[in-house]
């Protein structure tokens, strides 16, 4: 008969850590394992530190990003500053002159004096949401997975008091002040100033003898100024602008707020209609927008008559008259869109009887799991009842995460904006690169000013009411079966054999699998295991077939890990008979597998094969079918 080999995981008394094995036929188990690592701790610190800077890389964006939101500001002479002082200005420079622009090096002026410089980062401090920042990471420390890496270990997360400058990158400041000028309303002076700096993260080594630390570098580019007005008109203009699309109907055939991509994928009969091709992304908007540029230019400079005589010192203008409103040739794939609608994580059993566990947010998930593993989605509606029960709520999450950070209290009232938001699947806020703010000889760019603009299937469908029927539904569907269907084609899971005594194993792997089983020899434990499933070796065969899924599969996003019970990391080996365990475990009622695609996520917990009848298991069962 044709020999299955069959993925296998089970407990073995004699430790606390879980495993997953890998088995071929064999009516005869065999002992013979090729010697691997023990428990491999390095790969569980290493995915630990991961996450950990992943984490604290959201809290840093996320703050940094609201603060950013009153960095054009009015010195209304109350802020707290210690650098940014008017009557300090004039010693930053050499030769400081009024009625011009006097511009100059930061590093030049921490070197005229070291208070210069203790002051100025105070005031970064202040600007950049620091306080908050450290307030979040130093709560971190309060989650057990980070004990490794935190415990014992004070001020977290700390900003550098030196500038992280790069060859044409230099942190510098911009003064224009006038003074004595033909009127005295006109007497003021506007400041700007970008600086590169880092924040620096502490935390334990890999032994735990020493404290290391990482750095995330990050850009403030803060404007302050004592023109009457001109700072509110700019904050109120700019929110005017990034909304403008966003908060008129969408319906509307002269709205260019979105993205139709039904309309760039019309030429394919496929009903996944979702583009990833940043190229295509961007010739599409290209051709799409009614370049705004001197419409926003007339609305800026008229918002500006509000400030009276100042109207004709101040004025907006492109920085070249030959370029559009956007640069579109900096999106990329990895910034195409800011917000998306993603799946948060849906947990489900893999048979619908518990074995060992108990959680009542698993729902029972034997078809899903057999649906989504082994391809068998034809005539069972798992997939469907997935979709049908999630859609609404990634909706909902994408609307919440757009508005929390994006928007001010009025469009948070806007219901024109929330029902605009509800058809969309994406969103980007685009700066406006082409224009340039003036007063006197100062010159700033403007990229503070951005639009919004989304993507969409079908305009006149909500994602809170789609049916089975809907465009966008089928959409979101066929996206996740061309996923499957690739991930199928390159590791050709088979449905787990269940011999006599019902020892029933995750999946079975086929013995002509070369691409798996050529590799086998070098999974060594669980997280080679997640790393070979998710393909993310930097080697040509993975590289090929990771590029099939995304590609092929039109995905953005792969994943494919196994998690077992407690956080551990079991070893594994490689023998004629298939993958196993290298020594005895205990203690795992079972490992989680989570599979990722654009539309999918999915954690199944696998239990049952791991213990039977209270005991559990003390060696793999291998055979053949």
């Amino acid at each position: 008969m044709k020999k299955l080999l069959s993925i296998l995981t089970t407990i073995l008394i004699g430790s606390t850590i879980p495993t997953a094995v890998i088995a071929c036929g064999s009516e005869n188990p065999s002992n013979d394992v090729d010697p691997a690592p023990e428990t491999n701790e390095v790969d569980s610190y290493n995915e630990t530190l991961n996450t950990f800077k992943k984490e604290v890389s959201e809290i840093i964006n996320k703050n940094i990003k609201l603060a950013s939101q009153s960095w054009f500001e009015n010195d209304d002479g109350n802020k707290n500053f210690s650098f940014f002082k008017k009557n300090n200005y004039s010693s930053y420079f050499t030769n400081y002159v009024q009625n011009k622009t006097n511009n100059t090096n930061l590093t030049d002026i921490f070197n005229i004096n070291s208070d210069n410089k203790t002051n100025y980062f105070n005031d970064l401090k202040l600007k950049t949401n620091y306080n908050k920042i450290k307030e979040e990471v130093e709560a971190l420390k309060s989650k057990s997975e980070y004990d490794i890496l935190l415990s014992d270990v004070t001020n977290i997360i700390t900003i550098d008091e030196s500038l992280a400058d790069t060859e044409g990158d230099v942190s510098k400041l911009s003064i224009y002040e006038s003074k004595n000028s033909e009127s005295v309303n006109k007497d003021g002076y506007i400041l700007n100033t970008i600086a590169n700096f880092n924040f620096s993260i502490k935390y334990k080594n890999a032994d735990n003898t020493n404290v290391t630390n990482f750095n995330q570098r990050s850009t403030l580019n803060y404007t302050l100024t004592t023109y009457k007005g001109l700072a509110e008109g700019i904050s109120d203009k700019s929110k005017s602008i990034k909304w403008n699309y966003l908060q008129k109907d969408l319906n509307n055939e002269n709205n260019d707020g979105y993205l139709d991509l039904s309309s760039i994928n019309k030429e394919s009969e496929s009903d996944d209609k979702f583009v990833k091709n940043s190229s295509k992304i961007k010739e599409t908007l290209k051709n799409k927008f009614n370049d705004p540029l001197k419409a926003i230019i007339e609305e800026l400079n008229k918002s500006l008559e509000s400030l009276g005589e100042l109207k004709d010192f101040i004025k907006f203008s492109p920085k070249n008259e030959n370029d559009n409103s956007f640069n579109f040739e900096d999106l990329n794939d990895s910034n195409l869109w800011d917000y998306k609608v993603e799946p948060s994580v849906s947990n489900y059993s893999w048979k619908n009887n518990r074995t060992g566990w108990n959680d009542d947010s698993f729902l029972n998930g034997s078809e899903l799991y057999k649906s989504i593993m082994f391809n068998k989605g034809e005539g069972n509606s798992s997939l469907d009842n997935y979709l049908s029960d999630n859609i609404k709520n990634w909706s909902n999450t994408f609307v919440k995460n757009v508005l929390e950070s994006e928007a001010d209290s009025q469009i948070l009232e806007n219901e024109t904006v929330k029902s605009n938001l509800k058809k969309l699947l994406s969103i980007k806020f685009l700066s406006l690169s082409n224009i340039q703010l003036k007063i006197g000889d100062f010159t700033k760019d403007m990229n503070e000013l951005k639009i919004g603009y989304g993507s969409t299937v079908d305009i006149t469908e909500s994602l809170d009411n789609l049916t089975n029927e809907s465009r966008t539904y089928k959409s979101i569907k066929q996206n996740i079966k061309n996923g499957l269907n690739q991930f199928s084609e390159i590791f050709k899971l088979e449905d787990s054999y269940t011999s006599p005594s019902q020892n029933t194993s995750l999946f079975t792997v086929k013995s002509d699998n070369e691409f798996f089983w050529n590799n086998a020899n070098n999974i060594h434990n669980t997280n080679d295991l997640s790393n070979f499933f998710s393909l993310n070796k930097n080697e040509t065969d993975f590289i090929k077939k990771r590029k099939k899924i995304i590609d092929e599969g039109n995905q953005s996003n792969f994943e494919f890990n196994f998690s077992p019970s407690g956080g551990n990391v079991p070893s594994l080996g490689y023998n004629d008979t298939g993958l196993q365990m290298t020594r005895p475990w205990s203690g795992m009622p079972y490992i989680d597998i989570n599979i990722k695609l654009d539309f999918l996520n999915l954690n199944f917990r696998t239990d049952q094969i791991y213990s039977q009848g209270g005991k559990y298991r003390t060696f793999t069962y291998i055979w053949k079918s």
